[in-house]
């Protein structure tokens, strides 16, 4: 069978999967297309992983992805939630999609709560080039590109969607009625539940739906990876080599006006 994908500026690349096309013709597509499974970490350093040279953060699954598949060294990005995204689902810079920031606060990159714009509907994602290709398409997690029911996932190439529009999820924990799901929907959740199991049982829920016929494509954005640990009383050596490394470029630190 043969695949015209309609045209995603660039490349993306996130845990050792790599994704790109610029119009490509896929000659001979495989008998079951393999699943994707795109996953952003948002607040996440470059820095902060063993594969990247990290000597006291610990990350051996992400340092074996890294072993395993491929890691790119050289790129360009704003990292800001919304341009973010916008890169990450368009393949291109933020700016051309008039999702960017600058220094003066003019473009403040971020969409706000109240904001009237988002992501432009005429911006071709990644999801809608793999819908084409016959791909089931779900995204998990915070969308943070338009809140306004014409920005929203399933009118950028996604079938459903089961997370947040915006920034109201910086806490741990979710409080009751923060719950968005598909339909535009307040899903009650149990007070005290971890944002994480929160958007992860959907991430299940949607993997289940999907038949042979229609493999998923799945975009997990979730902003806390886990529960919150007691690290200091598991990993005493390398918070204490942190603690000191932070104290030594604080001292480098001039106050302003001295």
């Amino acid at each position: 069978m043969t695949i015209v994908a309609r045209t995603l500026s660039g490349g993306l690349v996130l845990g050792g999967l790599a994704i790109v096309s610029a119009g490509h013709r896929v000659a001979s597509q495989p008998t079951r297309p393999p699943n994707i499974v795109i996953i952003l970490a948002d607040d996440l350093g470059y820095g902060d992983l063993g594969g990247f040279g990290a000597p006291n953060i610990r990350t051996p699954r992400l340092d074996a992805m890294a072993a395993q598949g491929q890691k790119w060294t050289n790129f360009y990005v704003q990292p800001v939630c919304s341009p973010s995204r916008a890169a990450l689902l368009t393949g291109r810079l933020p700016i051309r999609s008039g999702m960017f920031a600058t220094p003066s606060g003019r473009a403040p990159g971020v969409v706000r709560d109240n904001a009237a714009q988002g992501l432009p509907l005429d911006e071709v994602t990644i999801a809608e080039v793999l819908k084409s290709a016959g791909y089931a398409t779900g995204m998990i997690g915070k969308w943070h590109l338009g809140q306004l029911p014409q920005f929203l996932p399933m009118r950028q190439g996604f079938d459903s969607w089961f997370g947040l529009p915006f920034s109201h999820d910086m806490r741990m924990t979710v409080p009751v009625d923060k719950g968005l799901n598909s339909d535009n929907e307040l899903r009650a959740i149990r007070r005290g539940k971890y944002k994480a199991h929160f958007i992860t049982s959907g991430a299940y829920g949607l993997g289940e739906a999907r038949t042979v016929q229609t493999p998923p494509l799945l975009f997990d954005l979730a902003a806390d990876p886990g529960e919150r640990f007691n690290i200091a009383a598991a990993h005493p050596d390398i918070v204490a080599g942190l603690v000191k490394e932070a104290d030594a470029h604080r001292r480098t630190v001039v106050r302003p006006g001295h």
